[in-house]
């Protein structure tokens, strides 16, 4: 017959290798969750970065569009201020998301207020008398390439308005989300 008996050095050698298999078990379990919250961490951290680098981006786009204003409203009129104005075009079409649903209409209305701004700009540069009034005013028959309704300063500025605090109600919710997540 066999003898089940276990001896104490058996025993202890069993207990030893269940001991140390229950330790791996308990250091893997505590990598893997320290990965987890490393991960979690890592997620916030960049989800941070990106509302902050978003609140950046808008900054810019709003100091680029009051800039479009005021240069085309400067009552001190002439080639610096048109190249400052176009400055301001340029970097508010490289700021803007082309799928933004008031991209199209922004995009018009800068090209619209550009080519006035440069035809007031030739017309005073040939001694002839159109003042920034009359410019902007101008009716369609005597400029054909504005339209009454598509050109307005107060429709830029409005455009301009309605995409800033779209944008920045997406930065608040995206800031709620993120704020949600780690708490």
């Amino acid at each position: 017959m066999y003898n089940y008996a276990i001896d104490q050095t058996t025993a202890i050698a069993g207990l030893a290798v269940l001991a140390s298999v229950f330790a791996s078990i308990i250091a893997l379990y505590g990598a893997w969750r320290a990965n987890k919250i490393a991960e979690k961490n890592l997620s916030a951290s960049v989800e941070l970065q990106l509302i902050q680098f978003r609140e950046k981006w808008i900054s810019e786009l709003r100091e680029e569009m009051a800039g479009f204003s005021a240069s085309i409203t400067s009552p001190h009129y002439g080639g610096d201020i048109l190249a400052k104005m176009l400055s301001h075009f340029h970097k508010i079409s490289l700021l803007m998301n082309d799928e933004d649903p008031l991209y199209p209409l922004l995009m018009m209305q800068l090209a619209q207020i550009s080519k006035a701004a440069v035809y007031r700009l030739e017309t005073e540069t040939n001694n002839t008398m159109l003042s920034a009034e009359n410019a902007f005013k101008a009716s369609p028959k005597e400029f054909p390439f504005l339209n009454d309704e598509a050109f307005n300063i107060n429709i830029f500025e409005k455009i301009s308005r309605n995409i800033l605090k779209n944008e920045w109600e997406r930065v608040k919710t995206d800031m709620r989300k993120y704020n949600a997540k780690n708490q």
